[in-house]
């Protein structure tokens, strides 16, 4: 059993954090410090600063971060969060344990605080304190650490000699052809092996073990969701629909209805998230692709423009706007607060078109989906269960999952389909496997394509998911009638 860390050294978080910029007068001589308005960091919100045990900013720590932060195109508040968490904890043990982060010794490796460090996570993971994963992230971190302040020339480059070794591995990868091809990568003797997940039989590593819902499962979500409220109805739909995540669909807003462009071909909408600054978010703030099936679009649409909806826009933050929520809850409140909303309501332009003042606009709760999760949890599954015991517990992240299933299934029978058609043509066939993960790929937006393969191989293990439930989307527009847009929501 490891000893508890003596160092009481803590994390805060500066609410606005202005870049600013050093301005010297060269006649008088005198110092200023200019906001910078045009860049797209000029507000930072909820930047963590790490404060030693004697409640001085440690200077290194700080440094490195906000170095990063001059070098980075998007701030993502939580990427920060796990950052400065990591180096809170390297923080911690180089106090406990009197080390100087800046003294390699020169001959003796294992009096170097790298090495030491490292050794204080095998031995947090060998007494059970530490997940393997989280061992092996905190040590990337302190890598990077590192490495950063070298290329920001806030300590000399020979530090690097001695802090670890390099060494060239040879890893296996899956190209976008399916052929496996091994590349050469560069590792250090400092990093900890992550070890390999067991993932169940009836689960997808797909960021998280997912559970694909039976057909069954979605047969019976279907009937119960037609007692929930239109926004709850919608939100699921457009999951199950599009495998769009949580916080990408509670941030898309009316405008995103106007964006989007029909494809006449396959009946479709297609919205193109450019990602990076933007009013929807998506992971990573990478780009994304949703298609909404033209039935599920007119849907939006008219819940967009139905009173109710309008009613809730005129007592929220942004209006009855286009750049408002396509989704808000009784309160007028958005189900997961986006990042634009939150740099919104620190600036002071947005803030004096909407007569708020910035102690008005702070005083704002920040939403994470949490009422989403307490849905599912304290009452569809309640609900469900009445009837259906047996029925399994499911996140909201298993719906894309399901969504994934699905999308493959339902091609893996169209390419049949299509293949035994030019085979009685007397034609050989033009599609396959490869066209159809391709295609899940796409609709998925998974960057490696192994991430698709594991859907394949699931599908290939699973009897119990034999035909794909083509009746899906009928089962839940069914339950949206035009009618009930007048109606009480939730």
């Amino acid at each position: 059993m490891s000893k508890p860390f003596r160092s009481v050294s803590r994390r805060v978080y500066i609410p606005d954090l202005k870049i600013q910029e050093v301005k010297l007068d060269s006649e008088s001589g005198e110092v200023t410090y200019v906001t910078v308005n045009d860049s797209h960091l000029s507000i930072v919100p909820d930047f963590p600063v790490l404060i030693q045990s004697d409640g001085i900013p440690w200077t290194l720590g700080n440094i490195y971060l906000i170095k990063r932060l001059e070098n980075t195109r998007k701030y993502e508040s939580k990427t920060w969060e796990n950052l400065s968490s990591d180096l809170l904890h390297y923080l911690r043990w180089l106090e406990s344990n009197d080390i100087d982060p800046l003294y390699f010794h020169k001959t003796k490796r294992f009096e170097r605080p790298t090495y030491r460090y490292r050794a204080h996570l095998i031995n947090e993971i060998n007494s059970e304190n530490t997940a393997n994963s989280t061992a092996s992230n905190r040590m990337n971190t302190i890598i990077k650490f590192y490495k950063g302040l070298v290329a920001y020339n806030i300590i000399d480059n020979d530090i690097l000699t001695l802090a670890w070794e390099d060494k060239q591995l040879l890893v296996n990868i899956l190209g976008r052809d399916l052929q496996s091809k091994t590349l050469s990568i560069t590792s250090t003797d400092l990093a900890i092996k992550k070890a390999s997940t067991q993932v169940r039989s009836d689960r997808i590593n797909d960021g998280g073990q997912l559970r694909p819902l039976s057909d069954e499962e979605q047969k019976i979500l279907s009937e119960n969701l037609r007692h929930s409220g239109m926004s709850y109805r919608l939100i699921f739909a457009i999951a199950i629909l599009t495998g769009a995540r949580l916080q990408t669909i509670c941030t898309l807003r009316g405008k995103s209805l106007l964006d989007c462009i029909f494809d006449k071909e396959n009946n479709r909408y297609l919205l193109h998230l450019k990602g990076g600054n933007q009013l929807v978010d998506t992971k990573k703030s990478q780009p994304l692709t949703i298609a909404f099936p033209a039935q599920l679009y007119d849907v939006l649409l008219r819940h967009w423009n139905s009173h109710e909806s309008i009613n809730r826009r005129l007592k929220s933050f942004y209006g009855n706007s286009e750049t408002n929520y396509l989704f808000l809850n009784k309160e007028s409140e958005p189900y997961q607060t986006s990042k634009q909303e939150i740099i919104d309501r620190r600036d002071p332009k947005v803030l004096a078109k909407m007569s708020l003042t910035l102690s008005e606009a702070r005083s704002h709760t920040t939403r994470k989906g949490q009422s989403i999760w307490s849905f599912i949890n304290g009452v569809l599954l309640t609900r469900i269960r009445k009837e259906h015991s047996e029925y399994k517990d499911f996140s909201f992240h298993d719906l894309r999952a399901t969504f994934g299933m699905n999308t493959l299934e339902t091609l893996l029978r169209v390419v049949d389909s299509h293949n035994d058609s030019l085979k009685k043509q007397g034609k050989e066939s033009n599609l396959g496997t490869e066209w159809v993960l391709e295609q899940v790929q796409q609709r998925m937006g998974h960057k490696d394509i192994a991430t698709t393969m594991r859907y394949l191989n699931f599908q290939r293990n699973q009897q119990f998911r034999a035909q794909i439930q083509s009746s899906v989307e009928d089962q839940l527009m069914k339950y949206i009638p035009s009618h009930l847009f007048d109606t009480d929501y939730e």
